[in-house]
């Protein structure tokens, strides 16, 4: 089977790249490719390629996208990620994959159940949830060593009440540009070369946000995390900790207990093989699962 993922990569979320690393890691039982639209055409990738499978998210399903699949009878599966997708969208989607008459596997999201979202009525659909990308490679930086980070997608009052408690502090915006509320922009892929210079990491944001793949890497990657988000949210985050975590040893620290169980359940490697699963391709699943056993 050969997989093609459009990088549809954002600041929250590395999930095309981490999918690609762990899908080639199947001993050439599955070829994987991301494909950046601005470096081939779509007909171009295509014809090039020759995906079993196309992998995209629901914003970057373009015209020329919908064109190659609508006219070239193509045997290609699609599997879209629609995490964040409105009603009227989705239905658009929907009715152009039926008159279509494309081949969708599924359709997926990366939100947790608990918060409200629109899901297909015709087409299956499964949740793959943010993890540990375990493939970030981290990038140079000045050294320093600063009593903690302040990671968020916007400001809000927690972050200056938080912010009481450290004596030094950098606050980082996940975003793509400068903001003179923050000291310096980032995305998930940057931080990952960040996490080590700073005693504590807190991540202050809505639930929804602090529970993206940020949460996951900073877990694995920091020396020590903080969650802080709003209190009207603490039923929400509790669902959450309750589905991803299970009650085991008594005995057991809760920090270990966590970063045990998300180098079990929640990295990558997990994602991929679920991915795999979905496509029936239980042997490469199985491959990448393995894996999992050496973290």
């Amino acid at each position: 089977m050969k997989i093609l993922l459009q990088n549809y990569s954002s600041i929250l979320s590395s999930e095309p790249f981490y999918l690609n690393e762990c899908i080639n890691k199947t001993q050439q039982l599955v070829k994987c490719a991301i494909w950046n639209p601005t470096q081939y055409s779509v007909y171009d990738i295509f014809d090039l390629y020759q995906p079993d499978v196309f992998v995209c998210h629901y914003r970057g399903m373009n015209n020329d996208i919908l064109k190659y699949f609508t006219s070239s009878n193509s045997k290609t599966e699609l599997a879209i990620n629609i995490t964040g997708i409105e009603a009227g969208e989705l239905e658009t989607i929907e009715t152009l994959v039926e008159n279509g008459k494309l081949k969708c596997r599924f359709m997926f999201s990366n939100r947790y159940d608990v918060f409200t979202e629109v899901v297909p009525s015709k087409i299956k659909f499964i949740r793959l949830l943010p993890a540990a990308d375990l493939f970030n490679i981290n990038t140079p930086l000045p050294e320093f060593h600063i009593e903690s980070a302040i990671i968020a997608t916007q400001y809000s009052p927690l972050i200056d009440e938080l912010s009481t408690h450290y004596k030094t502090y950098h606050k980082l915006k996940l975003s793509l540009e400068p903001d003179e509320q923050f000291d310096i922009p980032v995305n998930v892929i940057a931080l990952s070369s960040f996490y080590k210079k700073y005693e504590n990491v807190a991540v202050c944001d809505r639930v929804e946000n602090a529970m993206s793949q940020v949460f996951f890497d900073a877990f694995l990657k920091s020396n020590r995390l903080v969650l802080k988000t709003p209190k009207d949210q603490e039923e929400v985050l509790s669902k959450i900790f309750a589905q991803l975590f299970v009650e085991e040893d008594q005995n057991e620290a809760m920090v270990d207990k966590i970063r045990r169980q998300i180098k079990l359940k929640h990295t990558c490697l997990n994602r991929s093989a679920q991915l795999l699963r979905e496509l029936g391709d239980s042997e490469s699943s199985a491959r990448i699962m393995e894996l999992t056993k050496t973290l």
